[in-house]
């Protein structure tokens, strides 16, 4: 789903279909045994593409090409104002080089930046949410050093899962390993002037 130009960009997030993780792809027994490793990566990044094009609860937000090469070397960060109609939900933030045939490459080793809003201020007290009440969270998207090459782009996406990598986050509030309920959770992310949702580039001259 790609996120429109208005002040804020919503999506539901079901726990009972969780968003999968951004690439993965489990060939079949017979495409392992039959085809080449170069086949069963265009069908993974087909599939890829396939799930950005149908899935409903993922935002994406892309770039316009770089006009000359820009290098990043350091730490990234993501800061989100968003709400949940959820006790708790999880935040995932993957940023990516696009180059001209539209292949994704991830900019940090781990694929993304994550959170549990209910540790947003500490792992060891953590606080859930007021469902519609707007939250900044600030999310590591750990190191990197690269140089974006003209005419590509940058895309982020924005996501509550990235399973099954991560397990699901229930969104009830209460223990995700032990719970058997679940509820869908209604997510809005804010840009505007007073919920300036931004991505923090450690851009070197």
């Amino acid at each position: 789903m790609s996120a429109a130009a208005s002040p804020q960009d919503r999506y539901t997030y079901d726990p009972g279909d969780p968003t999968p993780e951004p690439g993965f792809y489990e060939p079949s027994a017979e495409d392992k045994a039959n085809k080449r490793p170069a086949q069963i990566a265009r069908d993974g990044e087909q599939h890829r593409d396939e799930t950005l094009a149908t899935r409903q609860d993922i935002l994406v937000y892309t770039t316009a090409p770089m006009d000359a090469p820009l290098t990043i070397a350091g730490p990234l960060t993501a800061v989100l104002y968003a709400s949940t109609s959820a006790r708790d939900t999880d935040w995932f933030v993957h940023i990516y080089e696009v180059d001209e045939a539209g292949h994704p490459w991830p900019l940090i080793a781990d694929g993304s930046g994550k959170i549990r809003a209910r540790f947003r201020k500490s792992v060891t007290a953590p606080e859930l949410l007021k469902p519609g009440e707007v939250y900044q969270y600030t999310i590591d998207l750990w190191h990197t050093g690269v140089t974006i090459a003209k005419g590509h782009t940058l895309r982020i996406e924005i996501a509550s899962a990235s399973f099954p990598s991560f397990s699901r986050n229930l969104n009830t509030g209460g223990n995700n390993e032990t719970e058997t309920k679940f509820v869908r959770a209604n997510q809005v992310i804010y840009h505007d002037a007073a919920h300036p949702s931004h991505i923090l580039l450690p851009v070197i001259p």
